[in-house]
């Protein structure tokens, strides 16, 4: 809501998305003392027709005396056609047995993407919260400590940039 007004999705009609899809990759793994690796790569297309995305316009309420200075429409419509590609890489792996006991398990994974609406008033510009990098891994430490007991100890994150929200994307309003 903006200004306390009321959220309303606008009734608006749009055509249906569909997408052709490309994709070409190689997975694989081989093994390391006490333990292994896996990876998978992989490179991809996704081309758009009659993309949707959910858009934000406000306007300004009628003087009916309600007292909302604006209404909030979320809408769902068509941007045009797009293109998203990229590269994907992942790898993850398992040392057994290490000096302090138990067993160490990672993962990392990286994505890169480009994207582009390649039609319609807002050609040139980027589909909204697509990011152009992904990051992401975990580590986990897992220690048998007694019969039917165990230790895990872990930790993961992940981190995307690049992406456009609507406000910094210069989208014409509907």
């Amino acid at each position: 809501p903006i200004v306390g007004g009321p959220q309303i999705p606008a009734p608006i009609a749009y055509k249906s998305e569909t997408a052709i899809s490309y994709e070409v990759g190689a997975k694989g793994g081989f093994a390391i003392p006490n333990g292994g690796v896996n990876y998978a790569v992989s490179a991809f297309q996704s081309d758009y027709k009659n993309l949707l995305e959910n858009r934000t316009t406000n306007s300004e309420a009628d003087d009916s005396g309600g007292g909302n200075d604006f209404i909030s429409f979320l809408s769902v419509i068509n941007i045009g056609d797009a293109y998203v590609r990229g590269v994907e890489a992942e790898f993850n792996g398992v040392l057994r047995k290490i000096p302090i006991g138990g067993n160490f398990r990672w993962q990392v994974g990286v994505t890169y993407l480009e994207t582009e609406i390649t039609s319609g008033e807002d050609k040139g510009t980027k589909p909204s919260f697509v990011p152009r990098w992904t990051v992401k891994g975990n580590v986990a430490w897992r220690r048998p400590i007694g019969p039917g007991l165990g230790l895990l100890v872990g930790m993961s994150g992940n981190t995307e940039e690049g992406a456009f929200g609507q406000a910094s994307n210069p989208f014409k309003p509907i």
